[in-house]
């Protein structure tokens, strides 16, 4: 199916799937480099509506590609964020139901690359337009690229440290291949495999970060948008989160009052997710 897509003759829209970090968003830029293609490149998880697909898109669809011997191509990065019903007054499109009609409308000259997390969430038009690709790896495949990686840059390893890496990272990360390449990196800083210890709280740090930073960027909203679909970062635990975040804020004894109320309550409500985003905002009013 790649083959097919980096043949300028044979270019097709793609539909890539699967885990976070398993190296979609990647794909997706090598696909576009090795095409030479003229490209334009939308986070949905952040900046993904409506009107967007109706300004933005519509405009580059429209545009004249730098590269006329190859298509132009779309890269909606997490596309599952995008709305797939109605909504507003007067039964307003969905972004999806918007991204279909400019799929069929620019098909001459522009193609379009979707990742998502959860394929479910996308509409079975937009599926249907698309060459389907569920992108998955082995903890051997894995294992083995580690390997590969270790010999081109001529790192010295062991084999029982090596063990001891697929054991205490490459197992627990797994399939997030982000997360195991960055740990990889930090056990080679002196040209040999040696352990180091695996912080995997700092994975839960970077989250927090990221959805705060969201929260005073943009809105509550947005950052609801974002956490829903990244709830495999914390296995949909909103009360392992809400811990998290309470650790991480031992200097803000306000902010914690509130987080504190809200654990209170999170194991007898029946929706956690609708308490979490209560939680919120009230933090928001404090920031």
């Amino acid at each position: 199916t790649i083959n097919n897509f980096l043949d300028k003759n044979t270019v097709q829209s793609l539909l890539l799937s699967g885990k976070q970090g398993i190296g979609k968003s990647t794909l997706a830029d090598i696909i576009v480099k090795k095409l030479d293609s003229t490209f334009l490149y939308i986070n949905c998880g952040l900046d993904g509506n409506v009107d967007k697909m109706r300004t933005s898109v519509r405009e580059f669809c429209d545009s004249v590609a730098i590269n006329s011997e190859v298509p132009k191509i779309v890269i909606l990065d997490e596309a599952d964020a995008l709305s797939s019903t109605g909504e507003g007054e007067g039964g307003r499109s969905s972004a999806q139901g918007a991204l279909r009609n400019l799929i069929d409308q620019s098909s001459d000259d522009t193609r379009f690359i979707l990742t998502c997390n959860y394929l479910s969430r996308i509409i079975e038009p937009l599926k249907s337009r698309c060459i389907p690709l569920q992108i998955s790896f082995s903890i051997e495949d894995i294992s083995k690229r580690c390997i590969y990686i270790l010999q081109q840059e001529k790192i010295k390893f062991e084999k029982d440290i090596l063990k001891q890496f697929i054991n205490t990272v490459i197992k627990p990360c797994y399939p997030d291949i982000r997360t195991i390449l960055n740990n990889l990196e930090q056990w080679t800083v002196t040209g040999k495999l040696i352990p180091v210890k695996v912080n995997i709280d700092k994975n839960m740090d970077e989250f927090i970060y990221n959805l705060f930073q969201i929260i005073i960027k943009k809105d509550l909203l947005t950052a609801r948008k974002w956490y829903l679909n990244n709830e495999d970062k914390f296995d949909n635990d909103y009360q392992k989160l809400s811990a998290a975040i309470f650790k991480s804020l031992m200097n803000d004894s306000k902010k914690q009052l509130i987080i504190a109320d809200s654990l209170r309550y999170q194991p007898i409500v029946l929706d956690k997710e609708v308490e979490f985003y209560n939680m919120l905002l009230k933090l928001k009013k404090v920031m």
